[in-house]
């Protein structure tokens, strides 16, 4: 898994995640993540914006 910062804004940031699973890879994952933060540094809302490359945008059965 690798995560990269795209915006930060006072306590909300937004993330691009990949995730790859297998070795070699059978499946990519590529995510956005919207997380806000509490003051103490917990997340306290968590939104994620999934994408499959290569798979349509609908949920399928395969």
């Amino acid at each position: 898994m690798e995560a990269i910062p795209v915006a930060v804004e006072e306590a909300t940031a937004v993330v691009r995640v990949l995730v790859r699973y297998g070795d070699p890879v059978r499946q990519e994952y590529l995510d956005l993540w919207v997380m806000h933060f509490t003051d103490d540094g917990r997340v306290d809302d968590f939104e994620e914006w999934a994408y499959w490359p290569g798979k349509s945008f609908s949920a399928s059965a395969d």
